[in-house]
């Protein structure tokens, strides 16, 4: 197989990677407009009843304005959060690894809101990263959200997941950590093989990981790994000649 093809599939299983996390995205918009939705509708209620009783001055009015007019950027940007996840990096480009960060778990903060997984990110100096932006999102949603599907199925009490980036030997590494009891199979490594995969054939593509490595090995030129802790995984990326 030669390399445009090689690349061509690549750009095949990534896609088919979102398309398998479709579903939760959809449930994730649906989760995080709900309380923005309760709030507009507060709102316009307010309006409704101060106009009834003639107490609706002015300065209420823009008050009451203003603050429906940012509950509805929030929700627009809710949407070009998604938006962004799914659309194809066209060429690679400098981009801010806390941005990425950020938006990454912006689109999956309502679920982890809603499994009471709390998520903890080191404060770190930001640094810019020279690829495809939505492909490195990508892989931290996959690891992120495998973390997540772990605490539920393990009914882990007090999820918690790491965020940690450091420096080692000039190499930038990004650890994402988990308390929810470690890669349960033998080699460890063979979480990464595609179609393998621990979770219910109704849950699990076993792409997901192995989209994760093709990213960082291909995409990156760089590598990621995994290990046991003593109460959970490590998954760790080592960004090389990237920046």
């Amino acid at each position: 197989m030669n390399e445009l093809n090689i690349e061509k599939l690549n750009e095949i299983l990534i896609h088919q990677s979102k398309l398998a996390s479709l579903g939760e995205m959809i449930a994730n918009i649906a989760h995080q407009w709900r309380q923005p939705i309760a709030e507009l509708n507060a709102i316009l209620m307010n309006i409704k009843t101060a106009n009834r009783f003639s107490d609706l001055s002015s300065e209420k009015l823009e008050q009451k304005l203003d603050d429906a007019e940012d509950l509805l950027v929030y929700m627009s940007n809710t949407i070009e959060d998604f938006r962004n996840f799914f659309s194809i990096d066209k060429k690679k480009d400098y981009f801010s690894l806390q941005n990425c960060i950020n938006k990454t778990l912006n689109i999956l903060k309502s679920s982890f809101k809603q499994h009471h997984i709390e998520v903890f990110v080191d404060e770190f100096e930001d640094i810019n990263i020279y690829g495809y932006a939505n492909e490195f999102s990508t892989v931290l949603l996959n690891l992120l959200a495998n973390a997540k599907d772990v605490a539920i199925e393990r009914k882990i009490k007090r999820a918690k997941i790491s965020i940690k980036i450091f420096n080692s030997n000039n190499i930038k590494k990004i650890s994402i950590i988990d308390n929810c009891g470690g890669v349960k199979v033998e080699p460890i490594e063979k979480i990464f093989e595609p179609y393998y995969t621990t979770k219910p054939s109704n849950i699990g593509t076993g792409i997901g990981l192995y989209i994760c490595k093709n990213i960082i090995k291909n995409r990156f030129s760089s590598e990621i790994d995994v290990k046991n802790l003593k109460n959970g995984a490590k998954f760790t990326i080592s960004l090389k000649n990237c920046f």
